[in-house]
């Protein structure tokens, strides 16, 4: 078992052995951690994070729940645990990858998210996905797992919808781009497919 950590405004990565050899940090110090890395620990669970918190790897563990998010944290890898539900997201939170899991919802999340994998996970609901976002075929995978296993498809016409008009916005913006023209074409045939269905 190897757990990585930082200090704030200290570039060195610290090791310690286990989660206790990290709890044993004075308060001050610990008060200060900005990255924990704890992955493949076989951790059951995590304590108390510290409000200084920006990147959190507690992935490949055996998790049931985490502890309530620090409000700055940017990234949060906790995949492949045995979550049912995620605490509260942050606003700050910018990567998220929570698959392999037992997830059937996801709390609301960020408008400024980036970066999202659920993959492999259990969904009776599905957020509506920021506007920030960046696509992922990992992301569709779990919004068409979902729609296909327990979705509304008229509800989610609306929001498909309003995807596809977003994509077709991204290659608006390379309309003059001749290196973008087959994607284009693509994306147009797509979008035409989907309306008229």
């Amino acid at each position: 078992m190897e757990i990585k950590y930082k200090f704030n405004n200290d570039t060195n990565v610290y090791i310690a052995n286990s989660m206790n050899e990290v709890l044993e940090l004075d308060t001050e110090k610990y008060n200060n951690i900005i990255y924990l890395d704890c992955y493949n620990c076989e951790l059951t669970k995590l304590p108390v994070l510290p409000d200084s918190l920006r990147q959190l790897y507690c992935n490949n563990n055996k998790l049931l729940v985490l502890p309530t998010l620090a409000n700055g944290l940017q990234t949060l890898y906790c995949y492949d645990n045995l979550l049912c539900c995620l605490p509260r997201i942050p606003k700050s939170l910018r990567y998220l990858h929570c698959g392999v899991n037992r997830l059937t919802f996801l709390p609301t999340l960020p408008e400024n998210l980036q970066c999202i994998y659920c993959y492999e996970n259990l969904f009776n609901i599905f957020p509506r996905l920021p506007n920030n976002l960046n696509p992922s075929i990992e992301v569709t995978k779990a919004v068409a797992h979902y729609i296909e296993k327990c979705g509304d498809k008229e509800k989610y016409h609306i929001e498909n919808t309003i995807a596809a008009n977003k994509i077709r916005d991204w290659f608006t913006d390379c309309k003059y781009n001749p290196k973008y023209k087959y994607c284009r074409d693509r994306v147009n045939k797509d979008y035409d497919e989907l309306m008229s269905g």
